[in-house]
């Protein structure tokens, strides 16, 4: 899992980059984007057949999601601990 740790390590470095400049809200996580990241490929996965770029929809979304002024304020959930989007991650790919 090493290569898990060092992705995140990236992710978040990125992302700190981005709050910095002012170009992606500031409580974004690189938690946040994990959990996306295999949300999203499970989707892709499911609607492969039936409709192969809803994932497409979804990328849009979290982007739009991502700006410094969202439209609905800040969010009311706080984000998941980088444990907590480990077991979820587990999960989702199905391991105990």
């Amino acid at each position: 899992m090493a290569i898990c740790g060092r992705a995140q390590d990236a992710a978040t470095r990125i992302i700190e980059r981005a709050q910095l400049a002012g170009a992606i809200r500031p409580d974004f996580t690189s938690e946040d984007l994990l959990l996306f990241f295999g949300t999203n490929a499970l989707l892709a996965r499911a609607v492969a057949d039936t409709a192969p770029d809803a994932w497409r929809r979804q990328v849009a979304f979290l982007l739009e999601g991502l700006d410094t002024e969202p439209a609905q304020g800040a969010l009311s959930v706080a984000p998941l601990t980088p444990q907590q989007v480990y077991d979820v991650m587990g999960r989702l790919a199905g391991t105990p």
